[in-house]
């Protein structure tokens, strides 16, 4: 992670298998639920809803911009990030 002008700069690679940043690699797998699951573990809780991340594999998917999970994929990608950097100073 960069920072120019104040800003963070977090490079993410959205893979077909995996979403890799500079010191993370996890599998693509979004499972979803409307309730708190027992294990919380890889838990994303966003818009009242409960996502399990990096269980499993997504199918292929030509263009992933289409694809909301990419997008919940994304945020524990930067949130991983950004928390190492916090332990780190």
């Amino acid at each position: 992670m960069k920072t120019i002008h104040n800003t963070k700069i977090i490079g993410i690679d959205h893979g077909y298998g995996n979403m890799k940043t500079i010191n993370f690699c996890f599998p693509t797998g979004v499972i979803i639920s409307d309730k708190d699951p027992t294990f919380k573990s890889n838990l994303l809780v966003y818009n009242g809803s409960y996502y399990t991340v990096g269980d499993g594999h997504k199918e292929f998917i030509s263009v992933k911009l289409t694809d909301g999970d990419y997008y919940l994929l994304t945020l524990p990608a930067i949130a991983r990030e950004l928390n190492i950097r916090k332990h780190a100073s």
